[in-house]
């Protein structure tokens, strides 16, 4: 009875609804369906330089999928501490 209960649950949390997304060259969308909570520039201690940071905070009953958020090849991904995750992406014009 309980898998009955989980299993819609489950499939509402992780659905993957269509979102319409810009053809603008070097067009950055967001990766999660959420809210912007904070931005500010900091110091980049992976790649060791300035860059802007972007607190995102996805709703409670939003859908639970991470998009990427421009088109690039994957560098290398980072952990901070088992909740936050940082990935590096490098377009095709060398912009990270």
């Amino acid at each position: 009875m309980p898998f009955w209960v989980v299993v819609p649950v489950l499939f509402f949390l992780f659905r993957n609804p269509n979102r319409q997304i810009p053809s603008v060259p070097l067009g950055l969308v967001s990766p999660v369906d959420g809210r912007v909570v904070d931005i500010e520039k900091v110091h980049d201690t992976y790649l060791d330089r300035e860059a802007v940071a972007i607190l995102l905070s996805m709703a409670k009953l939003g859908p639970y999928v991470m998009r990427s958020s421009t088109e690039g090849k994957v560098k290398e991904h980072f952990s901070v501490d088992g909740n936050q995750k940082a990935i590096w992406v490098q377009t095709d014009e060398q912009d990270d």
